[in-house]
């Protein structure tokens, strides 16, 4: 079997120097005939592999067979961690083992993909999987490869990538400039593998691309002229700055109506021991600002969750994590969904804190009380997120934009205390109970969740897996 990996390796090795080489990702039709279609136009386009989600139908097996086209078939493994590979040992090899006895009679079939962006930065990943596969090592022929990012590598040499993919699967005639740089800078050492569907509408929109791929292909050269086309500037308005605009808006509607409101914020963080005085003798019992400001903080909670999403991971690692955590796309698998999860969780956890913080307080006798002294610290909200989405839209570094998105939620995770004492500053008979009630039991459920979180889920190195990608 190492003779014959070396043999294919050897060969790809070989054929990418002397020639360049193209391949695509086939995003196969429902229908023979479409399928034949395609293949035509991919052999007059000097394509030369084929990449196939497994499994594949059974009325497009014939074309493969009959074909001049190299295939490598991916299996369907992917958004591995190291935990996770553990726990689908005998999946993974009974579907790579399935496959490469499906296609072992197929002579043009010279690649099989057992995983797809996965964990392979672990140490422990690659070598868990060559003990996995070990058995099906030795009775297939075809080597394995796998995909990481926009690399395909074989199992048997991880170094260097054999080839390199365009990620783009969705045409528009901006994406030339890009596929051409492409082109240019991977050079003669890899295969250039594009997706499908984005090739072929380029080619139809473009037919210049047909002159230049086959110029590729027979002497490296990649010469692609650039279209004419007019370029228009449109003013896109950012929704996010749109909605900070509008937040600005009400809270100086807010000042200008509700002038109680301008009081609460001054003596809330420059006169605080006589702003709780006020609220726990019910001298200030206004409570529209504060239902107001609780809306405010959830929606700068969604737009947090927003940005440190898009900091954090690419669409591919935004895909991972929707992988293993489906509820988590409320709306649709994009980065939109983090916003209304951001909202989301803010929204129910705050009304829950309020519930916990009002409850064992029996020194107070109404519910805006508790409200008024809990929402004060959120109009902080508006520096820090202003300070963030600046930064954010700026482009500037992502640890210095991040460290406002911990800012945020550090203070919303210390409101609660800072609230519990608050309201336990004149109960003298009951105290100890209440901080006991508050304080101390949502400590212990902050670190028993982390505990839990940490040693008996897969969630950190999702989350790892996600930034990785």
């Amino acid at each position: 079997m190492a003779i014959c990996l070396s043999f294919w390796a050897g060969f790809f090795t070989l054929s990418n120097a002397q020639q360049s080489e193209v391949g695509i990702v086939w995003e196969v039709p429902g229908d023979t005939y479409s399928a034949q279609i395609e293949l035509g136009a991919f052999k007059t386009l000097g394509v030369t592999h084929i990449e196939i989600p497994y499994p594949v139908s059974e009325e497009i097996k014939p074309l493969l067979r009959d074909s001049s086209f190299s295939f490598l078939i991916r299996s369907p493994q992917k958004f591995l961690t190291v935990s996770g590979l553990q726990q689908q040992r005998s999946s993974l090899r009974t579907t790579i083992t399935e496959l490469g006895r499906e296609y072992s009679s197929y002579a043009n079939v010279s690649g099989i993909g057992v995983v797809t962006h996965s964990q392979t930065d672990h140490p422990d990943f690659l070598p868990s999987v060559n003990s996995i596969l070990s058995t099906a090592v030795q009775e297939i022929d075809t080597p394995f490869y796998f995909v990481q990012n926009q690399n395909w590598y074989w199992l048997s040499s991880p170094e260097n990538p054999f080839a390199v993919y365009f990620d783009d699967s969705e045409y528009q005639r901006s994406d030339l400039k890009d596929f051409s740089d492409f082109m240019s800078e991977n050079g003669q050492d890899k295969i250039q593998i594009i997706n499908s569907n984005w090739l072929l509408e380029a080619t139809n929109d473009f037919p210049e691309i047909e002159t230049a791929l086959k110029e590729f292909t027979a002497s490296g050269n990649w010469m692609l002229p650039h279209p004419n086309t007019k370029e228009t500037t449109l003013l896109k308005a950012n929704w996010m700055v749109l909605i900070f605009i509008f937040l600005w808006a009400s809270l100086t509607l807010q000042i200008r109506f509700l002038p109680y409101v301008r009081s609460v914020i001054i003596r809330y963080f420059f006169a605080h021991r006589f702003f709780v005085d006020d609220i726990l003798g019910y001298r200030e019992r206004a409570v529209a600002g504060g239902i107001l400001q609780m809306i405010t903080h959830a929606i700068f909670g969604g737009l947090v969750f927003f940005m440190a999403s898009h900091l954090l991971f690419s669409d591919l690692g935004i895909e991972a994590i929707f992988h293993y955590f489906p509820w988590l796309s409320l709306t649709v698998q994009n980065y939109y969904s983090f916003f209304v999860f951001g909202f989301g969780i803010t929204l129910v956890f705050q009304l829950l804190a309020l519930i916990w913080l009002h409850l064992p307080a029996k020194n107070l006798t109404h519910f805006s009380q508790t409200l008024n002294l809990y929402s004060g610290i959120f109009y902080i909200d508006y520096i820090i997120v202003t300070i963030m989405l600046t930064l954010f839209t700026a482009g500037a570094g992502h640890l210095f934009t991040l460290g406002f998105a911990v800012a945020f939620l550090l203070i919303w995770y210390l409101s609660f205390y800072i609230t519990a004492f608050d309201i336990a500053q004149n109960n003298r008979d009951n105290k100890a109970l209440y901080l006991l009630l508050t304080v101390v039991l949502y400590s212990l459920i902050i670190v028993t969740l982390l505990v839990v979180v940490l040693l008996f889920t897969d969630v950190i190195s999702v989350f790892k897996l996600a930034a990785y990608l």
